[in-house]
């Protein structure tokens, strides 16, 4: 495989039309953030079955070329825990790579396990053993060292070997339509626009909050989330979280009271006080039947509990009937939702739901039976889950 670094509009372009034609590329990027909001990029790899690039967006060149490859749909673009990546993506281009197929996700139901790294599938998969000491390498610095590049290539290059393996094992174990959902949730980009209304949600400690005082958090997160954009600054550069809380806990009627806690940094909120209070009295006329929610635990009686307990027992039999890791299938939370009547757990949807999903509706609604046998787990009609 060759391979080149790219720092010209022209080279670039012409990478692009030797790719036109690949079923696959494999995408990774570089960035720091740090001390940013917005994820700064500092590089892109993209690598075929044949060639192999870095693409260095700080050099001035234009990235247009590469919109294009993106959004060919007859090239899958092949990216490990992409989530990241895709939000960078999205924040430069305004749309995201079409069809994406993350090989983490794949990785978990062809039993390589839940949330496997780069550098473990790459040792599972090829029996390699890949140098991970620029994990934490300032990206922005030019010129980048051999090294550093060599680094690079490898998150690429390495996945360009990977997924067609992949794609044949998924294929021959009848699992290779079982991600598409999957897929298309990751390339949704509702998931990737930030709504600052919702922020109070990521707020620690909002759930120390009566209802009453989270109607002041939620417009305070939302004043803080715009003004960290504007800013481009990680939130806690402008209030840390538990500041949010005190404010929004004491939720001041005038100016003075905002100073003497010791959760609130003076420069800051002399800074910010303006915004604050405007937010305090925005908040303060805010009716009731407008008020946000968190939503209530799960309490489970002793039956539900032992109902839970025997669900999560079939989630893990059915886990390894299919080679799966059961997170990937279920957590206790999910189970619990399920057992109060809630259906809006990932386990009764898509694939999930098909091979899954119905066996436990079926145990719920009474149709399957669960009794040992030869001193395993069974359910009628005497068959394995």
């Amino acid at each position: 495989m060759s391979s080149s670094y790219i720092e010209t509009t022209e080279a670039l372009e012409d990478f692009c039309k030797k790719i036109d034609n690949s079923p696959f590329i494999t995408i990774d990027t570089e960035f720091l953030r740090e001390r940013t909001y917005y994820a700064k990029l500092a590089l892109i790899q993209i690598a075929s079955s044949e060639v192999c690039v870095c693409i260095d967006p700080l050099s001035g060149i234009s990235l247009d070329a590469l919109k294009p490859v993106f959004q060919n749909s007859q090239i899958t673009k092949v990216m490990h825990a992409c989530s990241q990546d895709l939000e960078i993506l999205f924040q430069l281009f305004g749309e995201l790579p079409q069809p994406i197929f993350d090989t983490q996700i794949a990785s978990a139901i062809l039993g390589y396990g839940a949330q496997i790294s780069y550098a473990q599938l790459v040792d599972t998969v090829l029996d390699l053993k890949i140098d991970k000491t620029q994990t934490r390498t300032d990206w922005t610095k030019r010129p980048l060292s051999n090294k550093q590049i060599e680094y690079a290539e490898n998150d690429v290059k390495y996945l360009a070997q990977i997924y067609p393996i992949m794609l044949d094992t998924l294929e021959k174990s009848g699992k290779s339509d079982w991600l598409m959902d999957d897929f298309l949730s990751l390339a949704d980009p509702e998931k990737y626009i930030v709504k600052t209304e919702d922020s109070w949600r990521r707020v620690k400690g909002n759930n120390k909050l009566n209802k009453n005082r989270l109607i002041f958090l939620k417009m305070l997160a939302s004043w803080r989330e715009k003004a960290a954009m504007k800013e481009d600054k990680p939130r806690k550069h402008i209030l840390q979280d538990d500041a949010l809380i005190t404010i929004a806990r004491i939720k001041p009627d005038k100016v003075d009271k905002l100073h003497g806690f010791r959760e609130l940094n003076e420069s800051k909120i002399r800074k910010y006080e303006s915004e604050i209070m405007s937010c305090i009295k925005v908040a303060s006329k805010v009716p009731e039947s407008e008020w946000p929610s968190l939503p209530r635990p799960v309490l489970q009686d002793s039956n539900q509990e032992a109902l839970t307990d025997a669900i999560m027992a079939i989630v893990k039999l059915c886990a390894h009937r299919h080679n799966l890791s059961p997170t990937i299938l279920a957590n206790r939370k999910d189970i619990e939702k399920l057992v109060s009547g809630n259906m809006d757990i990932p386990v009764m949807k898509g694939w999930r739901k098909r091979h899954v999903g119905d066996v436990l509706s079926d145990f719920l609604a009474g149709k399957e039976c669960l009794h040992v046998q030869e001193g395993k787990l069974m359910a009628l009609p005497d068959k394995p889950l």
